[in-house]
């Protein structure tokens, strides 16, 4: 018996070891890359690009292996993190100037903070190589540890759904349109009513709870037509406000939990979601009714934010008798430009910010969600709050790390990127129960880390509106079920 246990906790003690070993090493060999990108990126932008790309999916490829998932969250941030940020060194465009050495620390202590901070969270996970299919790779869907009766999950996605129905109402009513069928460009940006416009674009959720109403119960006739009926009202949503931001989500959200339920290949799921990704993308870009002379006024006559920070960076690199190359005079297609902006630009956007910031925010930029939903944020943010760095007018997102950096500078960013891998590490051990509310609140955060070039989606308002409307729900749902047992 004691050979037993011995044994037994040895060979957890081997694992925390293994799972210690292969963060130190994707740690390591992302820092490496990171080193050799910077030392060479200025004269030879292509081999940095190639180096970070590499290393990107060589990383992705060791978590596939170890964890047995394609979406585990520390190989989706390595990919998209370092491939990323090697499109970005490529400099396709005249505006991209190589970047100051702060801002390469700040890439690298992003990426090795989030891989540390993901494994002290998740230090007591077991050896997943063995027993990873059973544990994160979906091979069985549990049932809740609250049993959620028919009638009482029925009933409140109901008003689940009758509430968000409502609130795009009253949306179209105040604002005289809804943006489908408006035919300014610029519809979709002003079809805002706060607070309702939140409840509007929770539609997304209401795909998980109501899929796994379909699963458990399996009801029939009224109540899983209007189920389908429902959920494609819900899937309308995006269409009617003409959001592809909310569509992408809707996607994600919902393939996760279709191949979490389904139990079908990862692959396939990625290959649909794909699929679903470039169709409603341009789907829904030909309901906003911009005209051919706005995309190419956006797009190929593009606006300089700062007229002057390009001649003052290239004068004092002429002065300090610094060069750089560039692949500016390729040609991308007109289809293909526009994307590698808004995946790469960012990070040029992030250098502007390091170059030209005038005094840190002290941790407002964290506290947004909270300032915004007490309708504080404009009394407590300054002026230099708000301002918008942007080197270009046309493209004007940043990664992650912007709202880190511009609270602390670096500390900010090593610490913001250490805790967002220990919130992400934390979450995935909550979901590991089966329950559905944490189910999609992983979904929610595999969305951000797949996005953590575009912004920090860990800090947007919609997403924690997201989590807290869930939990809310969850628990409501679970206080009826108990007042109906004690009848």
């Amino acid at each position: 018996m004691v050979f037993a246990e011995m044994k037994s906790g040895g060979t957890k003690i081997e694992w925390k070891r293994q799972d210690l070993l292969f963060a130190i090493v994707c740690a390591a060999e992302g820092a490496a890359a990171f080193c050799l990108s910077w030392i060479i990126s200025e004269m030879h932008p292509t081999w940095a690009s190639a180096v970070l790309i590499i290393s990107g999916l060589f990383n992705y490829m060791l978590s596939v292996k170890k964890f047995c998932t394609m979406f585990d969250v520390r190989g989706v941030f390595a990919a998209v993190w370092l491939c990323s940020i090697g499109l970005s060194c490529l400099r396709f465009n005249e505006y991209q100037l190589p970047w100051s050495s702060v801002t390469w620390v700040c890439l690298i202590a992003a990426y090795i903070a989030f891989e540390l901070g993901f494994f002290f969270e998740l230090n007591d996970s077991e050896n997943v190589s063995e027993k990873g299919k059973k544990s994160l790779k979906f091979a069985k869907w549990q049932v809740t540890r609250v049993s959620i009766g028919e009638k009482a999950l029925f009933t409140w996605l109901s008003i689940f759904f009758a509430g968000l129905m409502i609130c795009l109402g009253i949306e179209a009513a105040v604002c005289g349109f809804i943006p489908i069928f408006s035919s300014s460009m610029d519809a979709y940006v002003n079809f805002m009513v706060f607070p309702f416009h939140y409840f509007t674009v929770s539609a997304p959720l209401f795909f998980p709870i109501s899929y796994y109403y379909l699963k458990k119960f399996r009801p029939s006739g009224i109540k899983k037509t209007l189920m389908i009926l429902f959920n494609v009202a819900c899937l309308l949503v995006p269409f009617l406000i003409v959001s592809r931001q909310l569509y992408v989500l809707s996607i994600i959200v919902d393939m996760f939990i279709i191949g979490l339920m389904e139990h079908r290949k990862e692959a396939s799921v990625l290959c649909l979601a794909i699929f679903l990704f470039v169709f409603g993308w341009f789907t829904i870009g030909k309901f906003r009714n911009q005209s051919n002379e706005y995309v190419e006024q956006v797009f190929t006559e593009i606006q300089y934010a700062d007229a002057d920070y390009l001649q003052k960076k290239t004068t004092s690199m002429t002065e300090q008798g610094k060069g750089y190359a560039s692949n500016c005079d390729i040609e991308l297609p007109d289809s293909v430009f526009p994307v590698y902006m808004y995946v790469a630009f960012n990070f040029d956007n992030f250098n502007y910010l390091v170059d030209n910031i005038e005094e840190f925010s002290n941790g407002r930029q964290a506290m947004m969600p909270l300032l915004v939903y007490t309708r504080l944020s404009d009394s407590i943010l300054k002026a230099a709050d708000s301002r918008g760095y942007v080197l270009l007018a046309t493209f004007n997102t940043y990664p992650f790390i912007c709202s880190y950096y511009r609270d602390f500078g670096i500390t900010g960013v090593a610490l913001g990127a250490l805790l967002t891998g220990v919130f992400c590490a934390w979450v995935m051990k909550k979901s590991r129960n089966g329950d559905i509310v944490w189910r999609t609140v992983e979904a929610l955060t595999k969305y951000s880390v797949l996005f953590c070039f575009f912004g920090n989606f860990f800090l947007n308002v919609t997403m924690w509106f997201y989590v807290f409307l869930l939990i809310f729900i969850w628990h409501i749902m679970n206080l009826s079920i108990q007042k109906i047992r004690r009848i």
